[in-house]
């Protein structure tokens, strides 16, 4: 008779199970599992002391439908995968011919203060690395396009930081030499303290 489920986690090789959360995870890791796929590892793994036969992991893991042992044998190929493994090459789950499956991995169970530390440090705790990237590389990406917008004006406007303007004369004199105010042509004196404004009497 299978062991009702206990709730407990248990680490076994590289790998940790968490019962609540329903995760497998691969050195702090998660790895991707089915539903269906982690109860047989439950399963499993509570009884693991005996040979799980197939009609019995069937009951279990689909306990309100009627499935076709193929279901069973797909999840045990899933399952295998995920711990790195294959029926030729078992490590964790050895197949009984003409009986079942066993867990034949050393199993500890853990505590909750190291299920806690497990979880705080595993995948789902922080956002994954490529959307990081993302955010730094759209943070680079703003602060360019600012950079250029501001050159962009800077250049247009002809302004010019406050080091480069040429600051006034005091001394310079500027004075007008025409009639009718209109000036088209100056001149500047040697010294440059004085502009004078001519009005060309051709035209």
């Amino acid at each position: 008779m299978l062991k009702p489920p206990s709730g407990t986690n248990w680490e076994f090789g590289r790998f940790t199970v968490l019962s609540g959360r329903r995760l497998l995870l691969g050195e702090r890791t998660a790895i991707a599992l089915t539903s269906k796929a982690f109860d047989t590892l439950v399963v499993l793994i509570e009884n693991r002391d005996r040979v799980v036969t197939k009609d019995e992991l069937l009951s279990s893991v689909w306990p309100d439908a009627v499935v076709e042992e193929g279901n069973l044998t797909q999840q045990i190929f899933l399952l295998r995968k995920a711990l790195g493994e294959t029926a030729q090459e078992p490590r964790h789950i050895v197949t009984v011919p003409g009986h079942g499956y066993r867990f034949t991995a050393r199993v500890n169970a853990i505590s909750d203060d190291t299920v806690a530390t497990t979880a705080s440090t595993n995948g789902e705790a922080s956002p994954p690395a490529a959307p990081r990237r993302r955010l730094a590389f759209t943070g680079i990406g703003l602060a360019v396009f600012g950079v250029t917008a501001l050159l962009a004006i800077v250049l247009g406007s002809g302004w010019m930081p406050a080091d480069k303007v040429v600051p006034a004369d005091p001394t310079r004199h500027i004075a007008k030499i025409t009639e009718s105010g209109k000036a088209t042509q100056s001149a500047i004196s040697r010294d440059g303290r004085y502009v004078a404004y001519v009005e060309n009497d051709g035209d």
